[in-house]
């Protein structure tokens, strides 16, 4: 509980320093068009799709964990890199489309880059997460919003003033890995890696997935 509420309280002093740094400009509007992707990220990966189909699976292969990582992971990962990718290249489109004639369309482009890792980084998190609440493990899959938000403030503090708003959605990709570093311990000490790789099972985790994000 403590430290769900320190992540909460970091992101509300977030937000804080996002308008007192930035205040409310046409940078500010373009980070925000960029926050889209972490946002629609997390409800998609985190809390829909790994959530609903991972814990599931993780729960009826109890002291079989691996084999679970070792069908699931490879293919998992390879989509969300493709998806991470497609929001890269396309992020003019992008921004284009969720904000027709902003004032900074470049700076927009440029912070929805660096904000578009999330799309794998996030599915990691919310893989990392779900195997491990599957196994009874709650403390460090709460810790992501923490970790999260303190990529993202430190960040910000440190170079708000070089980058300009740029350090905010640097600070996002930058959180988003700290999410996965916060539980990687305990997934080792709990989960572990397999010894080897398979695709066995793949196509019926992808499949089930792709409803379930649509649904989300």
């Amino acid at each position: 509980l403590v430290v769900t509420l320190s992540g909460s309280l970091l992101g509300f002093f977030r937000d804080l320093f996002l308008a007192r740094f930035f205040g409310a400009d046409g940078g500010t509007d373009a980070f925000l068009v960029s926050w889209t992707v972490p946002e629609t990220a997390f409800a998609l990966v985190v809390e829909g799709g790994m959530s609903l189909l991972m814990i599931p699976l993780f729960s009826r292969a109890v002291g079989n964990a691996k084999k679970v990582v070792a069908s699931t992971f490879p293919p998992i990962i390879a989509v969300l890199v493709v998806l991470s990718a497609a929001t890269f290249l396309c992020a003019p489109l992008l921004v284009g489309a969720l904000a027709p004639g902003l004032a900074d369309p470049e700076l927009a482009v440029t912070c929805t880059r660096l904000t578009s890792v999330t799309v794998l980084t996030f599915g990691i998190t919310g893989y990392v997460s779900a195997a491990l609440r599957a196994n009874n493990v709650f403390g460090t899959p709460a810790a992501i919003h923490l970790a999260y938000n303190v990529g993202i403030l430190g960040l910000m503090w440190t170079l708000h003033g070089p980058l300009g708003v740029v350090s905010a959605a640097a600070g996002v990709a930058l959180g988003s890995v700290f999410m996965i570093l916060v539980q990687l311990p305990s997934f080792l000490r709990h989960i572990g890696l397999p010894k080897s790789w398979r695709v066995t099972g793949a196509g019926l985790a992808l499949g089930a997935i792709g409803p379930i994000m649509i649904y989300t």
